[in-house]
């Protein structure tokens, strides 16, 4: 799951991680303009199913459009995923929520656990995301909450429950500078069907550099 990728990174990605298939569109007109938040998936080990997008406002299914104050037009990307060799299906679903308006991102998380629900049908969830708030934030508490009013499958934090702790960095935001110790807001959640092996937020620079103002997030999971 990618946030904020513009048309350019995006084509140098899908050019170069031959292995992978995507999903995605952009989020200003729901076809090629304005930045992705697409789903990449290894194309040997699964086929796609349905996928889409919404948006985070009060008409989600409407492509740009914006509510609550947010500073942008917020997306987020679904995908059915279907294994290959077994099958089983899983739903993917990539998010990210603005970085200005609090209210934009309480009820953008709204938006999300209501789709959330009437997408999964049984299936195991992983969602991914940029919530630009913390493991405090209402966004966070929101999409984790334990008794869902949607009657949704419930989700839990993959840093929380990862068998093996998590490794790395309390952060995951650098703002391309220095790594900001407890500044985490990017997230892997997961249903609590799926069981996480392994939980990291990885500071891997190139030549002194880092390569976003993000560090990347990564979960081993077993569904």
């Amino acid at each position: 799951g990618l946030q904020e990728a513009a048309r350019c990174p995006l084509g140098y990605l899908v050019r170069h991680l031959r292995r992978f298939k995507w999903v995605g569109v952009g989020r200003n007109d729901g076809r090629r303009k304005g930045e992705y938040a697409p789903i990449f998936y290894r194309r040997e080990r699964f086929e796609r199913g349905d996928r889409g997008t919404f948006w985070m406002s009060t008409t989600p299914d409407e492509a740009g459009s914006t509510s609550w104050g947010s500073s942008r037009p917020r997306i987020a990307t679904w995908v059915v995923l279907r294994e290959r060799a077994t099958g089983r299906e899983l739903l993917v679903v990539n998010v990210h929520l603005d970085h200005k308006s609090p209210e934009a991102r309480a009820e953008g998380a709204k938006v999300i656990r209501k789709r959330i629900a009437l997408l999964a049908e049984g299936r195991p969830v992983v969602l991914t995301g940029d919530f630009n708030d913390g493991p405090a934030g209402a966004a966070h508490a929101t999409l984790t909450d334990p008794s869902p009013a949607d009657g949704g499958p419930v989700l839990v934090d993959a840093r929380r429950t990862s068998l093996s702790g998590h490794e790395g960095p309390d952060s995951t935001w650098t703002g391309f500078q220095a790594v900001k110790e407890g500044r985490v807001i990017d997230f892997v959640l997961v249903s609590n069907d799926v069981t996480v092996l392994r939980h990291r937020s990885i500071d891997d620079r190139h030549e002194g550099r880092f390569l976003s103002d993000h560090l990347p997030v990564h979960a081993l999971v077993a569904l």
